[in-house]
């Protein structure tokens, strides 16, 4: 039985024995001839095709080094073939991938209201589509709501979860807050309206002797008179006009203390954060807001309300209702 035969290459037309095996015998007596044919063809088959003339002008701008022409003649042999980039074929969703619209119902609602009351008596924050995202939301909000309060007025106020499923409650059928807008109005320092600060009036005076010194004097409508500086707690009665000499507060160094006394505040009864919120509105009160001259008047209400539209105070009724 033969175990060898011959065959000849198709490449160099030689002669070469190959073993006997089953399947199609080599055509080639080398693999670098085979290589050869199979690049030979493919030549002949790219020199048969016809080339657009662009083609042959973009070769020429190569040879040419021309930068510019090369640009151009590309551009010319895109056009010249009229292909075009593949479509991008339609994504389908991964696995584990959520695709829920953003429509969803959001039945669980964050809620602050006074304690001891039914939570839908007090004013809707945000809604969510799940507890847990409400639960983390209701903590959040009240981190910063609990920073801006008055110390001893912040056990008032509960803040809590409702669970709305049915939509059966109307008092929660109103739109929710955004999340940016939830926490801007959690900051807002809420204030227990007292009837007779709507009476008080400020007093402004300097003294003809000591034109650096100032007083202000709280007076009431049944003409009871105290000191601004002695309500905030301070050892001197007048204030040192010009000691900030450059910011706004020059004139007006008892505007930050104006301020706390139309909140029914002194030093003290606000955490930090609230504390620095309502200082960074004196600079901007003791330039739009102070009368000038060394005498004048202005009505405590009237601070307060300036301070109710810069969204930094709100009344109770404000903090629990939609308003």
């Amino acid at each position: 039985m033969e175990t060898v035969r011959t065959a000849t290459c198709e490449w160099c037309e030689q002669s070469f024995d190959t073993p006997v095996r089953p399947g199609r015998p080599p055509s080639y007596c080398r693999r670098s001839h085979r290589q050869r044919a199979y690049e030979a063809r493919r030549d002949a088959a790219t020199s048969d095709s016809p080339k657009p003339a662009a083609v042959d002008a973009l070769a020429a701008a190569v040879a040419a080094g021309d930068i510019a022409q090369l640009v151009d003649k590309a551009i010319e042999v895109v056009a010249s073939t009229g292909e075009t980039a593949p479509a991008w074929p339609h994504r389908t969703p991964l696995r584990g991938k959520s695709t829920r619209s953003t429509s969803r119902p959001k039945p669980w609602k964050v809620i602050l209201h006074r304690a001891g009351t039914d939570p839908e008596t007090g004013r809707l924050y945000t809604a969510h589509t799940t507890r847990r995202a409400a639960e983390t939301a209701s903590r959040q909000l009240a981190d910063i709501w609990h920073s801006h309060q008055f110390v001893v007025r912040a056990d008032a106020w509960t803040w809590s979860v409702v669970d709305d499923q049915d939509d059966q409650d109307e008092r929660l059928d109103v739109p929710a807050m955004s999340r940016d807008d939830a926490r801007e109005t959690a900051s807002r320092i809420v204030v227990v309206p007292d009837q007779p600060m709507a009476t008080v009036t400020y007093q402004r005076h300097v003294a003809p002797h000591r034109p650096d010194m100032a007083t202000v004097e709280c007076v009431t409508a049944g003409g009871h008179t105290s000191s601004l500086a002695a309500r905030m707690r301070k050892s001197a009665n007048a204030y040192g006009v010009g000691t900030e000499a450059g910011t706004p507060l020059a004139d007006h160094p008892y505007a930050v203390d104006l301020l706390y006394d139309a909140c029914n505040a002194g030093p003290g009864d606000l955490p930090p954060a609230a504390a620095k919120r309502l200082a960074e509105q004196a600079g901007d009160l003791a330039t739009v807001f102070l009368p000038d001259g060394p005498d004048w008047e202005l009505d405590a209400a009237a601070v307060r309300a300036w301070l109710r539209d810069r969204g930094v105070i709100v009344t109770t009724e404000q903090a629990r209702t939609q308003e």
